[in-house]
């Protein structure tokens, strides 16, 4: 779908860039995850690497990191990533619903539901705006 159209034009866009700024780099890792999973990891992390290095404690480079180490099948450091990254920014549903995902992986189902639940809110809320 539409994540394999963009990996070529985010790679594009990095290789044109005067620098590798770290949204360009997350962009790509995202992109590449997405579009190709886990036989794509290697290059994700070592993308999202690169970008933390950049903007160290960056909320969408841990979600980025976690989704790539949930795919990995690593979901307690998953976890950690996605905690860390709704610490600094908590109104992302997507992300409250990557860590529900995370910690159902790792049998803790009560966080699980709780952050099942965040998401619900989240989402509801969003849509009474609109």
């Amino acid at each position: 779908g539409r994540y394999e159209q963009a990996v070529p034009w985010q790679r594009q866009a990095l290789a044109a860039a005067s620098r590798r700024g770290f949204l360009r780099l997350n962009n790509l890792a995202i992109c590449l995850l997405r579009a190709e999973g886990a036989k794509a990891a290697d290059e994700c992390q070592q993308l999202v690497e690169e970008a933390l290095q950049l903007s160290e404690n960056h909320p969408q480079l841990l979600a980025t990191r976690g989704e790539i180490l949930l795919r990995r099948g690593q979901y307690v450091r998953a976890r950690d990533d996605f905690e860390a990254s709704l610490a600094v920014a908590p109104g992302s549903a997507e992300v409250w619903g990557l860590l529900a995902e995370s910690c159902r992986l790792a049998g803790d189902l009560v966080s699980a539901e709780r952050a099942l639940r965040e998401r619900r809110r989240i989402e509801a809320e969003a849509a009474d705006v609109d």
